[in-house]
Order: structure tokens, then sequence, then C-alpha cells
């Protein structure tokens, strides 16, 4: 996955509380949105060339109503391309829901110019999409372009978007947000840590173990009514329901020895 942006300007907002957890791994704790122009979220950057790496959150306003005709679809960006003084363009895989809808939906989507699928598979398709032209300000990649932030991926469902990202200092990512609140889009952070950790997220989840779990409790899995299958929640993850049930029970036992011995 590759993003190309000129620097320049963007959006998003609301942040979280620093945390050192016995690990000695540094994390925020997600918390209430500090006053503006505060750093009581941030902590001073760790050591010179120590990257950390951010998961955020927020709500989109791009393809918005895509998302939301389609909620059993999960969108994963495949590309971004900015041009100066063109419209952004946007590649992503469009995996699980009712796919055969997708061309009609986004024809609605007032966000979206134009759009072509480029490639058909048995579970995903990828699509291009070029946004309206008033839209590539409500983008929070340009800011993070202009604050060396770069996007390691984001996936979108109708409930939120999430995003993976590299972070050169603290200070930058929350410049990034301070920006984006001004342009009034709301991004939450909800881990911060360094990138030596990536393969092991808070509480010692592996990254799939993770996204296992969070998939299957944004899709309201663990509810007394259940809201989707784990042949669903698989499908939407570009896995098999055996992987994920593997995941699921790894995870809970994960989290189990972490927190409850």
């Amino acid at each position: 996955m590759h993003i190309r942006a000129p620097r320049g300007g963007a959006q998003c907002p609301s942040l979280a509380t620093p945390d050192t957890p016995p690990d000695g791994a540094r994390r925020c704790r997600v918390g209430p949105v500090a006053p503006a122009g505060t750093d009581a979220y941030l902590s001073p950057s760790p050591a010179t060339g120590m990257t950390l790496i951010a998961e955020l959150t927020y709500r989109s306003p791009l393809m918005e109503a895509t998302a939301a005709a389609l909620p059993g679809t999960t969108f994963r960006m495949e590309d971004l391309q900015l041009v100066e003084g063109g419209p952004g363009k946007f590649l992503f895989w469009a995996e699980g829901g009712d796919l055969d809808r997708l061309d009609d939906v986004l024809t609605d989507d007032h966000t979206v110019a134009s759009f072509v699928q480029l490639t058909e598979l048995a579970d995903r398709r990828l699509y291009r999409v070029s946004f309206a032209g008033e839209m590539k300000e409500r983008m929070t990649y340009l800011v993070a372009a202009a604050n060396d932030i770069v996007y390691l991926e984001l996936r979108s469902t109708h409930e939120r978007t999430r995003i993976r990202a590299r972070v050169p200092t603290r200070e930058a990512l929350r410049d990034h947000v301070e920006t984006c609140r001004e342009k009034g889009v709301d991004l939450q952070v909800e881990s911060l840590y360094r990138a030596d950790e990536e393969r092991e997220s808070r509480f010692g989840l592996t990254e799939p173990q993770r996204e296992a779990l969070v998939a299957a409790h944004e899709a309201g899995y663990f509810d007394t009514d259940r809201g989707a299958t784990l042949a669903e929640i698989a499908a939407g993850l570009g896995i098999s329901r055996q992987a994920l049930a593997g995941r699921l029970r790894r995870g809970h036992r994960q989290l189990i020895g972490a927190t409850l011995t």
C-alpha cells in the first residue's frame, strides 16, 4: 500500500492521555478531549530515532453514504493518489456484504465524482474512486503528509474508519490532531506505542488477534443477539472461518491472561 500526497492542509480531533503500562511501552490511554492549545494529552517525544505507531479512528465524510448503505462491507485502502490542483483518487478493496449493489451506491454518493472497477475476485473487488473537488479539503492525508505521518493501513465500515499510522514524534501527532480539529473531523487516538512493539499490541495481542477481536466486537458478534456470524466476519477480514475462530480463541486466552491473572 502506498500513499502519495503533496504537503498541504486537510482534517481531524480529540485525543488521549499519556500512559506507561508495566511493560514500559509508551501508549496513549483514550480519554476526554483535551482543551485546545494544551499538551495535556501528549508527553514529550521519546528518544530521537524512535518511531511511533498510532492507531486512530474517526467518522469519515468521504463515501459515508456508501458505507452506510452497505453495512456488511469493509473498505480497505490500497493506494491514495493526490495531485496538486486535481481531485483525490482513492484505490480500495471492497470486501463482504452485497458487492453487487456497490456500483449503484457509489453512483448516488455525492462525495464521489467518478469511479471504475479495476479487479473482481471471488470475495472482493478493487475500485478507483475520484472524489468531488470540494471533498479534497476534508481528507486527513494532506495534513498527515505535512507532518511526515505515513498511513500504513486504513479500513472503513459503516461505523467508523480505522487508521494505523507511522508517526515521527508526539509533537507531529499533536500538530496533526490540532490542524484536523480546525477542519471539524472528530479523529480519536486509540493507542500510541513504539514501532518496535508493532508485532504485539496492547495486552500482548498480536495484530491479527487484535484485528479479529475488534472486527467481531464492531459486528456485534459478542452481543446477546449476535449481529453477525463468524463466516460473515471472516469474509470481511479476507480469511477463513476456521482462521478467525483460532485468532479469537488465542486472543481471548491472551486477554484473560494479561488482565485477570
